[in-house]
């Protein structure tokens, strides 16, 4: 049984008789006569009643006839859907981010996005950097997008660049004394260290980062608080409980950004990347590389 045969018994039962069903199908009369009985015989049973004109279809005929025609539907919406995908039009976004970091970068694109492929289906979550990592290990999900350096990725996880963000240190006006600053601007690690830091919790990678320059120049810095949330060190800053490292997207999302001051150490700490982590072994669709395009161009 295969769709063609399907569309043979369809046609024949529609158009009432094999010589007008084989002009509606551009075969030869004899050849669907041919094929009709190929197919009863491998039904075991007659599908039309041959000795009546117009041609009837059998009990058994018309279970065919109407099955038939189910299959033939799902079959033509399978193509369709097929030609879709392979256009890129629709599919599945399964991908993984932080929530925090979903909230500072995905609104504004993710709604032109589904404005543009509204048939896409999207299904996120949000898990910190390491819950990701080991969800994309198990195929939850297809790819994640974070701040992560290569180095603390396990192998087999692949990276790929989506953006550099600029990151500061920011403080409420008045905190930061000018004598800690350079001629242009800039406030040292070593200066950064003598004022109470509200951190990210050492997981972050945030954290990680400013934790390891200032191993490196053997600080000590004074942490005075540590939070959950980029944002949420911002606002602290803003009160004037101390200075705090973050991102541009978390300064940008908060409503009196106008009444913070920040600054940069000429470090390494002055940006991160914003990667896109999968397995080595999984590809991405066409629909995917369009959704993290989007992204890229925001």
């Amino acid at each position: 049984m295969d769709f063609r045969e399907m569309q043979y018994i369809v046609a024949i039962a529609e158009c009432g008789s094999v010589t007008a069903a084989a002009r509606l199908l551009y075969i030869s009369q004899p050849s669907l006569s041919a094929a009709v009985a190929r197919i009863e015989n491998s039904m075991g049973t007659s599908l039309f009643d041959h000795d009546k004109k117009p041609l009837q279809l059998t009990y058994a005929g018309e279970a065919y006839v109407r099955r038939a025609r189910q299959i033939l539907h799902l079959g033509n919406e399978l193509k369709k859907e097929i030609e879709d995908i392979a256009k890129g039009e629709t599919g599945l976004i399964s991908f993984g981010i932080p929530a925090e970091r979903a909230g500072e970068m995905l609104p504004e694109p993710m709604r032109r996005f589904i404005e543009s492929y509204p048939r896409v289906q999207i299904r996120m979550i949000n898990r910190p950097s390491y819950e990701l990592i080991e969800a994309l290990k198990t195929e939850e999900i297809n790819f994640a997008i974070m701040p992560i350096d290569k180095v603390d990725l396990p192998s087999g996880i692949t990276t790929e660049l989506l953006q550099t963000e600029p990151v500061y240190i920011v403080s409420r006006p008045g905190i930061i004394d000018e004598k800690d600053l350079s001629v242009d601007g800039k406030l040292s690690l070593q200066a950064l260290s003598k004022y109470p830091i509200i951190a990210m919790q050492p997981s972050h990678s945030l954290r990680a980062r400013l934790d390891l320059l200032m191993n490196r120049h053997d600080l000590r810095p004074d942490y005075a608080l540590e939070l959950g949330s980029c944002i949420a060190t911002v606002q602290f800053a803003a009160a004037g409980l101390g200075v705090t490292v973050a991102p541009q997207r978390a300064i940008e999302v908060f409503y009196q950004k106008d009444s913070l001051v920040t600054y940069q150490t000429g470090t390494e700490l002055d940006s991160w990347d914003i990667n896109l982590i999968r397995k080595s072994d999984v590809k991405l669709s066409m629909i995917e590389k369009r959704f993290i395009d989007s992204l890229v161009k925001e």
